[in-house]
């Protein structure tokens, strides 16, 4: 039997509602009771909804699954795996990496439940097998933030990341999907970054991609080693402490690009976003420029973390520099030494 997209989005939907198995069976046809019973199993259904609020979050679910599939992910249950996080998996493919997200869905969030899943999430990779790679994100979906909450974004997790659903549907529409894209603002960018993030908005998502699975890489590694001497555990928390910096940073550059782009958010967040990050990348180089000149991936990080900068308008002297050297036949890294710290801070 081959379950198509379409049969386990129906199956989800009759389930939530409360059909039985062989009411499910007779809906989707040429199916036995037995058939549906199993893969409801496999899709991770077994829980049915025991109040009018399950029934509600099966409701929202069943959307958010909808929204995904739309967007090209391919909707897995939590059973297809030893053991995982979430109501369930979605994968896709990004760059030729396929990437997995746990899905969480509630019907309401407030700041402590959100906290309480980036704490689970750290748990459950701590206690898995290293490097952690049984999925890319966490993202708790919800249609109901509580008054006031900051949305966890300050989880201090870069695996988990809190959306409700019209910030889902921004996410996805950076993916290209029809289907959940809203009509682009029509509002006049008035600052230099906000023009080049209205002129340059795909090639930079495009950059930020391609850096969030170098930095990604490089994490995993970072986390598999053991130093064995003090010095060295300390300047290998502070790499890691730095690389998660910025690809949280990076991340919300991207999301800030996604809701300006679809008139949800103000031009200044997406100014105030992209100037983090580009402060962030001058205080790294200010304090780490003659070490980050002897590393391979040091230099190519520091080098596409100014391209993105550029293209979103804030990259200043050291991108002029960089370019004209590139121009002139220089290499990257010879430019690049010749730029010092108070050049820099300038």
């Amino acid at each position: 039997m081959v379950w198509s997209v379409e049969k386990d989005l129906l199956i989800r939907k009759l389930w939530a509602e409360g059909l039985s198995a062989s009411q499910i069976a007779a809906e989707v046809g040429g199916v036995s009771r037995n058939a549906i019973i199993g893969r409801v199993h496999r899709l991770g259904l077994s829980g049915r909804a025991s109040s009018k609020k399950d029934a509600r979050e099966m409701r929202l679910e069943q959307e958010v699954i909808e929204l995904l599939s739309e967007a090209k992910f391919k909707i897995l249950g939590t059973n297809s795996f030893r053991r995982m996080m979430g109501d369930f998996v979605a994968e896709h493919t990004l760059l030729g990496r396929e990437r997995r997200y746990a899905i969480e869905v509630v019907t309401r969030a407030d700041d402590a439940r959100i906290k309480v899943y980036a704490d689970q999430v750290r748990n459950y990779a701590a206690q898995s097998k290293q490097p952690f790679a049984e999925f890319d994100e966490f993202w708790v979906v919800t249609d109901e933030f509580a008054a006031g909450a900051g949305k966890g974004r300050q989880v201090n997790n870069r695996r988990v990341r809190a959306l409700d659903l019209r910030e889902l549907k921004a996410v996805l529409a950076e993916l290209h999907s029809p289907s959940v894209r809203k009509s682009p603002s029509k509002e006049s960018a008035r600052t230099k970054i906000g023009k080049a993030v209205k002129t340059n908005g795909s090639e930079i998502n495009l950059a930020i991609a391609g850096l969030l699975l170098q930095i990604e890489d490089k994490l995993a590694g970072l986390k598999n080693e053991r130093p064995n001497s003090e010095e060295a555990i300390a300047s290998r928390n502070a790499r890691i402490s730095e690389y998660e910096r910025m690809h949280s940073e990076l991340e919300n550059i991207r999301q800030m690009i996604a809701l300006f782009k679809n008139g949800e958010v103000k031009e200044a967040k997406v100014v105030q976003s992209v100037t983090k990050f580009a402060d962030g990348v001058r205080a790294w180089w200010n304090m780490n420029h003659a070490f980050i000149c002897t590393r391979t991936f040091e230099l190519g990080l520091f080098a596409s973390s100014v391209g993105i900068c550029s293209m979103a308008g804030a990259g200043g002297k050291v991108a002029a520099i960089v370019s004209a050297a590139l121009v002139g036949g220089k290499s990257v890294t010879g430019a690049l030494k010749g730029i010092t710290k108070k050049f820099l801070a300038e």
